[in-house]
């Protein structure tokens, strides 16, 4: 659908400009974090270390074709990571876009508004109970990942806290635990937000069915008569 409507530059919607941005930006943040910085300072995993697997995996690969061995550049292993993070953030840029929607409405509308009145009845007390208990899960799905990051950085996590506070080990529970704890909360919202998604939609629908002189209408329309 890109090139049907006239949605701005190169003709893409602002979510998959926002997708090919980031996935650049991860990019180059990638490639220049460890090309300008040692990996063992930031991470626990020396790159260096990483790169002698990849080339030994590379010609055992290359091995049976009859290939001599080669000695891969360190830049190529720099450009894996920068890709798998830019593949990744494209991938979860439009999902987040999307959170940050349901978020908002859910924090702003009055239909979930969390406020109890006098005249409420208990049903109504129950349901307000709910969300913002909802609410809140929303709030700490929204501020966790940047935990989670600030965890696995040794600079603003480890270094802070081992051995002063916690052992290595203990570090290490408190990393796999959060993680764990951010999937719980992210699966418990997710049927909301679903469905909160799916109500979009159809009213979307709702509302194209009736004015039909809508060139999306149009559109699809048309594809569907191609289609079937």
């Amino acid at each position: 659908m890109k090139d049907t409507f006239n949605l701005g530059w190169f003709k893409y919607t602002d979510e998959t400009k926002m997708e090919i941005f980031m996935a650049l930006k991860a990019l180059v943040v990638t490639w220049a974090l460890f090309s300008f910085f040692d990996s063992r300072s930031l991470f626990e995993y020396h790159l260096d270390a990483v790169h002698a697997e990849f080339n030994e995996r590379l010609n055992q690969a290359l091995a049976p074709f009859g290939a001599p061995p080669k000695t891969m550049p360190f830049e190529a292993t720099i450009f894996v990571f920068g890709a798998c993070a830019a593949v990744l953030s494209f991938a979860i840029v439009r999902v987040q876009i999307r959170f940050a929607y349901f978020l908002y409405v859910f924090t702003t509308s009055k239909d979930y508004d969390d406020t109890v009145e006098r005249d409420d009845g208990p049903q109504e007390i129950a349901a307000k109970r709910l969300n913002r208990i909802v609410k809140g899960l929303l709030y700490a799905n929204f501020l966790l990942p940047l935990l989670l990051v600030t965890l696995f950085l040794n600079p603003l996590s480890k270094s802070l806290l081992v051995p002063n506070m916690l052992s290595d080990g203990g570090f290490q529970v408190l990393k796999s635990s959060l993680v764990i704890v951010a999937s719980v909360a992210r699966t418990v919202t997710f049927r909301r937000e679903l469905q909160h998604q799916f109500n979009e939609s159809y009213l979307m629908v709702q509302r194209l069915m009736i004015d039909k002189n809508v060139r999306i209408f149009k559109y699809v329309q048309y594809r569907m008569q191609e289609n079937f």
